[in-house]
C-alpha cells in the first residue's frame, strides 16, 4: 500500500519536473530542451505578481474552510452538550 502511494506522489512530481525542461517556441507547437523556462520565470514581470496573487487567495481560502470548520465544529458539539437545547 505505501508504495503505490508513494508512486502517486513521486511520479507525477517527476513528470513535472522533467516537463520544466521543455521550453516551446514562440508559436507553441514546437519544444527544445533548456532553462529557457526558468528565465522567464525569473525575469517576467507578471511572474510575482501572480504569485502574490496566488497567495493571497489560497491564504484567504484556508482561512474561510477553517473557520467555517471550527463554528462547524462547535454547532455539532453544542447538540451533545447537557442543558437547555437553544434551537
Amino acid at each position: 500500500m505505501a508504495l503505490i502511494v508513494a508512486g502517486a506522489v513521486i511520479v507525477p512530481l517527476v513528470v513535472l519536473f522533467v516537463s520544466s525542461f521543455k521550453v516551446l517556441d514562440p508559436a507553441g507547437w514546437d519544444t527544445t530542451w533548456g532553462f529557457g523556462n526558468y528565465v522567464t520565470m525569473f525575469t517576467d514581470r507578471i511572474i510575482p505578481k501572480a504569485f502574490v496573487n496566488t497567495l493571497i487567495i489560497s491564504s484567504g481560502s484556508t482561512v474561510l474552510a477553517t473557520l467555517l470548520g471550527c463554528f462547524s465544529g462547535l454547532d455539532q458539539r453544542a447538540d451533545q452538550l447537557p442543558g437547555p437545547q437553544l434551537s
